[in-house]
């Protein structure tokens, strides 16, 4: 039985060397640490670098394999510890107590966080998984019972947004890991099993009533109804103001633009966020950041305007489809995890 089997890509294991201090640091942390090699070529691949280290100290094989060989416990193991870089841990020696210790608090996931992450990186994981810092880390360690709970053996694509839309959140945990290195073994994943692996990920999001992940789009998908009844109020009290009231239009659309503004922050605080408890002086404050949120939307909507009928002599109208989508993005983004956090 293995403490801990670490999953590591064929071609990324460098030197039997490396192996054997890599299983040196868990014995030194009192883990009975073990070697999955996980690649499609692994044959040719693992051969020799093992050294006297025999070839995955535990196995080799695909994702499938390894489902396979856990289910049926020719592979005993308390933990499956994901690693894009296995030298990682040999300029990271603390990682593998906090991981562990992660594990031992209760936790059925562990994610090491890089303190540095690609612009693109954040941009989706503020999206769909807007409660953890590095929702797409190569490392990150899942207790057993949890991946044969939430795994699956034809899984695709990078495997933690997988388990992160699967497994509740409150069983999750986070702790510090390295700065933002080569994507090691996430580069084994074609562009086609990335976008078929995202298929799988919103398909159980769809299906599962428990995924913290349907939760999440649920909330997209009501943030964006409100805003589309926004636009219904907008119009309405513009039309109102202007032709009932004889104010001037620029003033009218001032205060049909708060108005639709005031709505909207009462439909997404008690019906998209839910936002029941808290003192009034808590929903004032969401509703000045709400509000200063908006401003900067609208500044977004407009600077994609501009840009796109100035730059790209783009026509007028689609260019402004364009910028409500980046603005209903940054709308949704900023508000999710900041006045709704």
């Amino acid at each position: 039985m293995y403490d801990a089997l670490l999953i590591i890509p064929g071609d990324g294991v460098g030197t039997g060397e490396a192996v054997r201090e890599i299983i040196t640091f868990f014995e030194s942390n009192s883990l009975d640490a073990g070697i999955f090699l996980l690649s499609e070529g692994y044959k040719e691949k693992c051969r020799n670098p093992c050294g006297e280290l025999s070839c995955g100290s535990a196995g080799a094989g695909t994702f499938p394999d390894l489902y396979a060989t856990v289910v049926s416990g020719k592979i005993e193991t308390r933990s499956l510890w994901w690693v894009d870089d296995p030298k990682i841990f040999l300029h990271t020696r603390s990682l593998i107590g906090e991981l562990w210790s992660g594990l031992e608090a209760g936790n059925d996931l562990v994610i090491a966080v890089h303190s540095s992450i690609p612009l693109i990186r954040k941009i989706q994981g503020m999206l769909l998984f807007p409660e953890w810092k590095d929702p797409f880390s190569g490392i990150f360690v899942v207790e057993r019972n949890t991946f044969l709970e939430y795994g699956t053996p034809g899984l695709l694509g990078p495997l933690l947004p997988h388990f992160l839309s699967r497994i509740p959140w409150n069983e999750v945990m986070e702790v510090p890991g390295p700065g933002y290195e080569k994507q090691g073994v996430r580069t084994h994943y074609g562009k086609g099993s990335r976008v078929r692996g995202l298929g799988q990920i919103i398909s159980y999001a769809i299906a599962e009533e428990k995924s913290p992940l349907r939760t999440e789009m649920g909330k997209i998908v009501r943030f964006a109804l409100v805003g589309l009844s926004g636009i219904l109020v907008n119009t309405g009290f513009l039309y109102i103001f202007t032709e009932i009231s004889g104010i001037f239009y620029l003033a009218s659309s001032a205060l049909a633009i708060e108005i639709s503004i005031l709505t909207n922050f009462m439909l997404n605080d008690f019906w998209t966020f839910k936002s029941r408890t808290g003192l009034i002086r808590q929903r004032w404050k969401r509703l000045a950041s709400y509000n200063f949120l908006a401003l900067g939307g609208m500044a977004v909507n407009m600077g994609v305007l501009y840009g796109l009928t100035a730059g790209f002599n783009i026509y007028y109208l689609y260019a402004n489809i364009i910028g409500i989508l980046f603005a209903f993005l940054w709308n949704y983004l900023t508000n999710r995890n900041i006045t709704w956090k």
